[in-house]
């Protein structure tokens, strides 16, 4: 995943034309899609070859997170169409895809609160998705002890932009330096009109992103 991380920076500092850049990012995740079933595929063939029932449990264990990688790495996928996109909708997946590859072992939930459909532009909604995805591992690295916690997800409307809070009840450590993935991720939301804020509260991390709307389900009859 953060291989996508890198090459949407190399994209931006780039001068290439829109059909380029999306021409680029489909064969980047063409790429990493092959890379992932190579990999399953190998850890498989080994697991049905071993003699030990204990070999093989850790095998399928491990080819089986692959696959639950897998699909959050197709969740995050650039849109391959240019008409706006259900937020909500979109969340719904790409949580229920971070939720089985990263958290349930860790005994930490991620609360998803829906709000009337709202729509974005296909490349703003992929991008809040980016976003989202490294503010949710920033959390899991920073904010979790064995206890787990709570990650929520809030959609609300403010006039003509759609704004998503991200927050956790981990533990606070104060405003620190961001590192490269969030100062990445801020970029991306800006260069599609957007703002993104993060701080630190009493009960852990908060960060609020919005971006102009697309309307919403009357809007677009």
């Amino acid at each position: 995943m953060r291989d996508m991380f890198e090459f949407v920076q190399l994209s931006k500092e780039t001068p290439v034309s829109d059909v380029e850049d999306h021409a680029l990012l489909k064969e980047m995740s063409h790429r990493i899609k092959n890379e992932y079933a190579g990999v399953i595929n190998a850890i498989s063939l080994r697991a049905h070859k071993s003699q030990s029932t204990a070999v093989r449990a850790a095998l399928t264990d491990v080819a089986t997170l692959l696959m639950q990688l897998s699909d959050v790495h197709r969740a995050l996928t650039c849109p391959a169409g240019r008409q706006p996109i259900e937020v909500c909708a979109y969340l719904q997946r790409l949580c229920g895809a971070v939720s089985a590859a990263r958290l349930r072992d860790r005994n930490i939930k991620l609360l998803l609160v829906e709000s009337e459909p709202q729509f974005l532009a296909a490349e703003r909604c992929w991008k809040l998705g980016l976003a989202i995805s490294e503010l949710i591992t920033n959390s899991c690295r920073h904010a979790f002890g064995p206890a787990g916690g709570v990650i929520r997800i809030e959609l609300s409307k403010d006039g003509p932009m759609v704004t998503c809070c991200v927050c956790d009840n981990g533990r606070s450590r104060g405003r620190r330096p961001a590192g490269q993935g969030l100062k990445l991720m801020q970029s991306l939301v800006q260069s599609v009109g957007g703002t993104f804020d993060c701080g630190f509260g009493e009960r852990g991390a908060i960060t609020l992103i919005s971006m102009p709307s697309s309307g919403t389900v009357g809007d677009l009859h």
